[in-house]
């Protein structure tokens, strides 16, 4: 599954590529991994690109297509069309951490890969250093994924996306007192010593100055 996340994201990448640059020639070189991974061919993807450059459709539209089930009449576009959808986001997210949470990584769409947003709370247990809060739910996150055939999505699955963040956060405040979902750091300005650096005219006079060293030298460390 997480090769077919990556394929996903290269299909993406490089169909996106032509509607962010208008001028791009459309190549059928630079479309190989589409054209392989659709099983179709150059003139169907070229035809697209073309007509979704017409309607100047904008490239952040594409956020979760799925090869493994790129069957139109089973693919829910609203996956796929990034609409502005805050006051719904806002709306089934009242009153939790999880708003914060969600429009800081997926801004204006209601659903994402399961991959991305479980990446999403790594590295909020990374800049929250609890990253022992993610290796123990780890196991239980992997369910959530398969159960949600790996798309997170706030109409499905708002019940899971709320408790997640609230247990992330009570964590994260009982491990180190605040939680970047719920506080802002302020740095002030201030005078720091500079600092010194080693070079030949400070260390000549305590140790040997090797223009050279040899590997030898560090044997022991």
């Amino acid at each position: 599954m997480a090769s077919q996340n990556l394929q996903s994201t290269s299909c993406i990448k490089a169909i996106g590529s032509f509607l962010r640059n208008q001028r791009k020639a459309i190549d059928e070189d630079d479309l190989s991994n589409p054209i392989k991974t659709y099983q179709t061919d150059f003139q169907f993807i070229k035809e697209d690109i073309e007509r979704f450059r017409e309607q100047n459709m904008n490239h952040e539209c594409f956020q979760v297509l799925h090869p493994w089930a790129y069957e139109l009449d089973s693919v829910d576009f609203k996956y796929i069309v990034n609409n502005n959808l805050v006051k719904d986001i806002v709306t089934a997210l009242e009153d939790t951490d999880s708003i914060v949470f969600w429009n800081t990584f997926f801004k204006a769409q209601k659903a994402c890969s399961a991959d991305e947003f479980f990446e999403a709370i790594r590295q909020l247990c990374e800049i929250n250093k609890i990253p022992k809060f993610w290796l123990s739910h780890q196991q239980e996150y992997e369910q959530i994924m398969q159960a949600s055939n790996y798309v997170i999505s706030i109409d499905e699955n708002r019940t899971e996306i709320i408790q997640i963040i609230k247990d992330f956060v009570a964590e994260s405040l009982k491990e180190t007192g605040h939680c970047a979902l719920k506080h802002q750091f302020k740095l002030y300005q201030t005078q720091f010593e500079g600092t010194i650096y080693a070079d030949a005219a400070t260390v000549v006079d305590k140790y040997t100055y090797d223009n050279n060293p040899r590997m030898e030298y560090f044997k022991n460390d």
